[in-house]
């Protein structure tokens, strides 16, 4: 194992840190293979944080995605295609973020363009614009993107209506359509603050040259304290056991666990745990028992979860529930050996080392690295805690975590199935 990982390449980013006085963080990446540049700008408010009031907002569902849809309303986009560049966004519980890339020579376009965005967020963004936009979202919302009506099922059982990860990023259709100009001001006025954000900035560039530029757009710009952040117990949340849905889906059986929130030091055993079943399920599909099935991990600031799913047109529920239980049962009963171990281990660093061939995920690397608290360089730091991880831990964060009366069960049955006898949803919330 230990011969083969030293043969592996390490992924180190060449990163320059730098905070301005008005406290806005930024990360300079020298990347001169093309002559491109490609930002990331978070701020630090996500879906998490639209229920805490603030002055002239008392909360509203779904207000952190409406701000980023609306604000691609204007010139931005225009502009910014007219150099030859393009941007998006997104939004989750923890963050909003905006990217864009575009030729080299277009990154004084693109500063000028984000920081009249942060200082002036509502110009040229008329009340047509806002309805718009409200109009834009509740289609998204009615379209059920972001996980549709199942993912969303799942975390409103895995969290309680008091936690912050409950509500949905994109948010209750009605609190949607009755949002206003006021309280989309007074949102942005507390949480699109300088203080509040981080500007990521990768490509050919010169970082002397570039962080005066920075420093002339955004050094100007005034900032204040932001709100306090939305919290969570750092008790597990209670869950609720099990619900059964009808889509137009194959027939799918999902069991979940809330697990722990990212930077917890059980996060990396919890993100091979989730390989090895993957390797599992992936056996069961080849044979012909499941027609699909994966596990996954997914770790916020405020919580995390570990999700099986497995499908098959013609079985039966229990029978995916069989298949499920018996891909945990490998690890449960010890029979995870380190060559297994050591190969998903290889694959993940191999991931990373293949995808930072792009320069928009070095740029989101780096990113991330600094939105979890950490120096902008942690990938690698992060690649060898699991590389670190042994059978043994497997077991001790299979038997912490994926307690059987803590999991979610979630049924998904095809809507023709509905109208059989014995047929009934089951959607306690």
């Amino acid at each position: 194992m230990w011969l083969s990982l030293l043969l592996l390449p390490t992924l180190h980013l060449p990163v320059l840190q730098h905070t301005l006085d008005n406290g806005m963080e930024v990360i300079l990446l020298v990347d001169r293979r093309a002559p491109l540049v490609a930002t990331e700008l978070t701020y630090r408010v996500g879906a998490a944080e639209d229920g805490i009031a603030v002055p002239g907002f008392s909360g509203t569902s779904g207000m952190a995605h409406f701000i980023e849809h609306l604000m691609f309303e204007g010139e931005y986009d225009s502009l910014l295609a007219e150099a030859g560049g393009e941007s998006n966004a997104w939004t989750s519980h923890d963050w909003t973020t905006y990217t864009a890339a575009a030729p080299a020579d277009a990154l004084e376009r693109l500063l000028y363009l984000e920081s009249r965005r942060m200082a002036a967020p509502l110009a040229g963004v008329s009340d047509d614009d806002l309805e718009n936009q409200i109009a834009v979202v509740l289609a998204e919302r009615s379209l059920d993107r972001g996980g549709g009506r199942g993912g969303r099922a799942l975390t409103e059982s895995l969290y309680e209506h008091d936690h912050p990860l409950h509500a949905p990023v994109l948010g209750d259709p009605d609190a949607i359509g009755a949002i206003d100009r006021a309280s989309v001001s007074a949102f942005l006025s507390a949480w699109y603050q300088p203080s509040g954000a981080v500007l990521v900035i990768g490509g050919d560039i010169d970082p002397a040259a570039t962080l005066e530029r920075v420093e002339h757009w955004f050094g100007p710009l005034p900032s204040a304290p932001l709100p306090e952040r939305a919290a969570a117990s750092t008790a597990l949340p209670q869950t609720t056991p099990r619900r059964v849905l009808y889509e137009n889906t194959l027939p799918t059986l999902t069991l979940a666990w809330p697990t722990i929130p990212r930077g917890h030091p059980d996060e990396p055993a919890l993100d091979l745990l989730a390989e090895v079943i993957s390797e599992h399920l992936d056996a069961r599909v080849r044979a012909g028992r499941l027609d699909g099935g994966r596990a996954w991990t997914q770790n916020s600031r405020l919580g995390g979860r570990l999700v099986i799913s497995a499908s098959h047109l013609r079985r039966s529920s229990q029978a995916l529930h069989r298949e499920l239980r018996r891909a945990l049962s490998a690890v449960a009963e010890g029979r995870v050996g380190t060559a297994l171990l050591s190969t998903h281990q290889e694959r993940w660093r191999m991931w990373y080392v293949r995808s930072a061939q792009s320069l928009e995920a070095r740029v989101r690397m780096a990113a991330g690295c600094v939105r979890g608290g950490e120096v902008a360089d942690c990938v690698e730091a992060s690649i060898a805690a699991r590389e670190a991880v042994t059978p043994e831990q497997l077991r001790v964060v299979h038997q912490r975590y994926l307690v059987p009366d803590r999991a979610v069960l979630l049924e998904v049955h095809p809507e023709s199935r509905r109208s059989l006898p014995g047929a009934v949803e089951v959607d306690p919330l």
